[in-house]
């Protein structure tokens, strides 16, 4: 994973499709929901890059010393580790190379083993991670999310959000919408030395990809398959480190299916970036083998108005390095370790 995102849950029904069961009642509750502590709010993106503020999933005992290992929050924070030792007032010096860290050697970097020592554990919650396949005529985004309900379409809320509130979640069934990503990251908390706020700030931490998904690029968001890897991932006072650090491991359980070029423009946000997209020849591309048999032919879709938090924060006045200046997506190798040479992906499944 490489620093792009669908997100696009509002926070009311995030926090639903975030619920778990609780450990004293046995029925499902929903996740307390923290405004950001530096002023910034979390805006819903079909297009989300990094440097944005996304939904993350924390223990509530780093809040609250008194809460159940079961207790959650629900956070925006920036995405794009900010280590709690950077000296420099301006928190975009330090750069973007912490988007994401690779796992192997995780332990022997200082920038993700003291969160990890620490106990800075958190989930990244998204509808999908978009991945570029390079092809001689250029490069074909794809959307990767989990297998949906029948009859639910990632990121179009139009194939079920119907019956609002009510029907979509309830405590015996919980949520009943959409099933969101859960990506396993650390985070870290930097004051600045100027005002002495607090940003919390994230990476997503990759592994190598399963070979279902090696295809389209040799490394995968490393993700948490279940209620049982999350709540194991979070729970940082009974499950250490190197135990936690098992369930980080390539996954096969995604579908996915190819999207408009369009998304690699950053100023584009819409509907239309998720949908099924097929070439201007009419060939089917490839999608996973439970992709649903419509296929949806749309021209590239309209810009619409980018959904900005309210102010800018410093870290987004100038298109990181992977865009140029026309906020194009120019594909960068994968961040936050040591970084190793491509190696040629494997042939991509057939279609069936």
């Amino acid at each position: 994973m490489c620093g792009r995102t669908a997100c696009t849950l509002g926070q009311k029904e995030i926090c639903m499709a975030c619920s778990y069961k609780s450990s004293e009642t046995g029925k499902y509750v929903q996740p307390e929901w923290k405004d950001s502590t530096d002023g910034k709010e979390y805006c819903p993106s079909y297009n989300m890059p990094p440097t944005h503020h996304t939904p993350v999933l924390i223990s509530k005992m780093h809040m609250d010393k008194t809460a159940d290992h079961s207790e959650r929050l629900l956070q925006p924070m920036v995405w794009g580790l900010i280590p709690f030792w950077h000296k420099d007032a301006d928190p975009q010096s330090h750069g973007l190379s912490t988007i994401n860290c690779r796992s192997e050697g995780l332990m022997e970097k200082k920038t993700f083993s003291v969160p990890i020592k620490k106990g800075r554990r958190c989930v990244v919650v998204a509808d999908g991670f978009y991945e570029w396949e390079k092809k001689k005529t250029g490069k074909q985004p794809y959307l990767f999310y989990f297998p949906q309900r029948r009859g639910l379409s990632v990121g179009d809320e139009s194939t079920w959000k119907k019956g609002y509130n009510q029907e979509l979640w309830s405590p015996k069934d919980g949520w009943k919408g959409p099933r969101v990503l859960t990506i396993a990251g650390l985070f870290d908390v930097w004051k600045s030395p100027e005002t002495e706020k607090l940003m919390y700030s994230y990476c997503v931490i990759t592994v190598p990809s399963s070979p279902k998904i090696s295809w389209v690029h040799h490394r995968m968001p490393a993700i948490l398959d279940g209620p049982e890897e999350v709540q194991a991932w979070l729970n940082y006072e009974d499950v250490d480190a190197s135990n936690a650090l098992k369930l980080v491991k390539p996954i096969s359980n995604l579908e996915w299916h190819a999207v408009s070029p369009a998304v690699g423009n950053v100023k584009n946000d819409s509907v239309e970036l998720v949908k099924h997209y097929s070439s201007t020849s009419g060939k089917k591309l490839v999608g996973s083998q439970k992709l649903m048999s419509a296929w949806l032919q749309k021209e590239s879709p309209k810009k619409s108005p980018k959904k900005e938090e309210p102010e800018h924060n410093a870290m987004k006045q100038e298109l990181p390095d992977e865009w140029d200046a026309d906020g194009n997506f120019q594909e960068p190798p994968c961040q936050g370790s040591d970084h190793e040479d491509e190696e040629p992906p494997l042939k991509k499944p057939k279609a069936e």
